[in-house]
């Protein structure tokens, strides 16, 4: 981050600026984060303190998924990465994003549609 400093009759004013890296995460997302699965966290209360959405070329198409950094509420500093698809979570996860809003507390619950379809949703 820089600080501008810049003189005016009025005083001194500071601007802060963001480096495009520290915007537009690099693609090593937490490394050293232990890594668990969705089912790992299904139904438990977190706090998502990062996300990135990927995407994933495979047998039937290109689709996306999202990889979050979070922790539980519980153990707020015992830190993980997991990753979690489906149109509702990579949509939220996409505002979310948008709007800078991380940390967050999520819950994420699958939830079966009246056509019987199984898919996760995020609260």
């Amino acid at each position: 981050m820089t600080t501008e400093q810049k003189q005016t009759e009025g005083g001194t004013q500071q601007r802060q600026y963001k480096r495009v890296s520290e915007v537009l995460k690099s693609q090593d997302f937490h490394l050293n984060a232990r890594k668990v699965t969705v089912e790992d966290v299904e139904g438990k209360q977190l706090i998502l303190w990062d996300a990135q959405i990927r995407d994933w070329t495979g047998e039937y198409g290109e689709s996306q998924f999202v990889l979050f950094y979070a922790s539980s509420v519980e153990l707020p500093d015992d830190h993980f990465t997991f990753l979690a698809g489906g149109k509702a979570v990579v949509d939220k996860s996409r505002k979310l994003l948008q709007k800078r809003s991380f940390p967050v507390e999520a819950e994420f619950r699958s939830i079966v549609s009246e056509s019987g379809r199984l898919y996760l949703d995020m609260q």
